[in-house]
């Protein structure tokens, strides 16, 4: 049978044990604030956990974030909730589009440009991000801080 829990027994309560929720609990722990994760598995990881379909094992990975500067105080931000460097690096690249049935280097959308295409310049950024760890490594690195911090599963 599961412990019977107050609210006022903490300050926070977290609900799920993903990637953004230990961020989030790691950021509160440094307030001395009481909190709890509640997490329906086993495990935290939450969907950065590897799953298993009837292809094989697939991961959910950081597929593309390009190099921005809220992209890098992303970065840095969950490098310093986790206390470590996650080994990210810039990797340039060229942009393809497909036109007269070839790749072509994407040069751009010129001076008028159209609000939506700023969803399309995102992808179109001539550098991204590449990462020595996937976010499930990152779930790994999260330990419940102290004794007087209960991180409840």
């Amino acid at each position: 049978m599961a412990n019977k829990l107050s609210a006022h027994e903490f300050d926070t309560i977290i609900v799920g044990g993903g990637l953004s929720g230990l961020l989030f609990a790691s950021q509160l722990v440094s307030s001395d604030k009481k909190i709890a994760i509640i997490e329906t598995s086993e495990e935290l990881g939450g969907r950065s956990k590897p799953f298993i379909t009837q292809f094989g094992e697939v991961e959910y990975e950081l597929k593309f974030l390009p190099n921005t500067p809220s992209a890098a105080a992303a970065i840095s931000w969950v490098e310093n909730c986790l206390g470590e460097n996650i080994g990210s690096a810039i990797c340039e690249m060229s942009p393809q589009t497909f036109d007269s049935g070839r790749l072509k280097t994407f040069i751009g959308f010129g001076d008028n440009k159209a609000k939506s295409c700023d969803e399309v310049n995102y992808f179109a950024a001539p550098s991204c991000f590449t990462f020595e760890k996937s976010p499930k490594d990152w779930v790994t690195t999260f330990r419940p801080p102290r004794a007087a911090t209960p991180w409840l599963f």
